[in-house]
């Protein structure tokens, strides 16, 4: 058992093209993303996307079930994707919709989030949910985000006033494509 599934797997790779395409996959699959770890007797399979600074979120997020270890954390997120997680996180707040994130910044299904829609996305949610949030310290606005429009410009503010989204050397980045491992360590920083 690997998370809340039962893991079956009948060993069939097979070095002749063609032959069992979809199993070879997902060996290869299985090879890049996960590693076996040992401790005394207990093996356990690791994802190897999980990095040291998200750990700590992710696997939180993973035992209060809002997000799965079967996910390359390094993959970037879809809207749909963090619509569900925000389902799950804000089920006794009354979830987000796909609905309300196109109202909000023009995102649909399949669309990639960037860094600036995100903070947009979350600063929305914390209101909705009516989320108590401290402002740590009021930091100026980093040079990268200027040209973007005032409701942007705030939530951005909004996130990075808040410790839940930093700037990187002095720049937000806003238009950088959003990552599991960002998303989710993100959304752990919230008072829930």
């Amino acid at each position: 058992v690997y998370g809340d599934m039962e893991l079956i797997a009948a060993v069939m790779y097979e070095k002749t093209p063609n032959q069992y395409i979809d199993v070879n996959k997902l060996f290869d699959y299985a090879k890049t993303y996960y590693g076996v770890e040992q401790k005394s007797d207990i093996y356990t399979l690791k994802n190897k996307t999980i990095t040291p600074w998200s750990e700590p979120s992710i696997t939180r997020a993973v035992e209060k079930g809002w997000a799965n270890n079967a996910t390359n954390y390094n993959d970037t997120i879809y809207t749909e994707d963090l619509v569900a997680m925000l389902k799950k996180v804000g089920a006794s707040y009354n979830g987000i919709t796909m609905q309300e994130v196109y109202d909000l910044v023009g995102l649909k299904k399949g669309d990639l989030i960037t860094r600036s829609s995100f903070a947009e996305i979350m600063t929305f949610a914390a209101k909705k949910w009516q989320l108590t949030l401290a402002i740590t310290t009021t930091k100026p606005l980093p040079s990268d985000v200027t040209h973007l429009s005032d409701d942007t410009k705030a939530a951005i503010s909004y996130m990075i006033d808040r410790d839940l989204m930093l700037p990187s050397n002095f720049l937000f980045n806003p238009n950088r494509i959003l990552t599991f491992a960002e998303a989710i360590s993100t959304i752990d920083r919230l008072p829930l």
